[in-house]
């Protein structure tokens, strides 16, 4: 499957807490879905991801994994970006070029996959978990 077929399947699917399908996702659900459906990786969902654990530890369980690496900024194509309130992980998704981001957002099984511009996605998370400032981002590609 390529890009353009991924995004147009995806888009509206909705959010559903530690789900990796086309019929329900979370934000790492869906970067889980991308790489193996366009990619053609099967990225290593760590056992905290599995389990349940909240979001900021299994995330960073996942970065564990070491098949991740960390960029200078975004890149068009099969890149996760990031976002951290502090060094607290809040969400991630998948950049579509410099700009446009592929998410899924949600809590409480209300939300969906979108893509917004990546100005809309930190004025979305800096409402939904009240902070001060913008959130910072960082970019990764996976090397597995």
């Amino acid at each position: 499957m390529d890009k353009k077929e991924f995004v147009n399947k995806i888009i509206g699917t909705p959010w559903v807490d530690r789900a990796y399908g086309f019929d329900g996702c979370d934000c790492f659900g869906l970067v889980y879905l991308y790489m193996s459906e366009v990619e053609g990786v099967i990225p290593k969902l760590s056992s905290d991801y599995l389990s349940g654990v909240e979001f900021q530890k299994a995330f960073n369980s996942q970065l564990d994994t070491g098949e991740w690496v960390r960029l200078d900024g975004p890149r068009n194509g099969a890149i996760v970006f990031m976002m951290y309130a502090g060094d607290i992980p809040l969400h991630c998704g998948i950049m579509l070029d410099n700009v446009n981001c592929l998410h899924s957002y949600g809590g409480k099984n209300n939300g969906q996959a979108v893509v917004w511009k990546m100005p809309q996605v930190k004025r979305y998370l800096s409402r939904r978990f009240k902070l001060g400032e913008k959130p910072r981002v960082e970019f990764f590609k996976w090397v597995g």
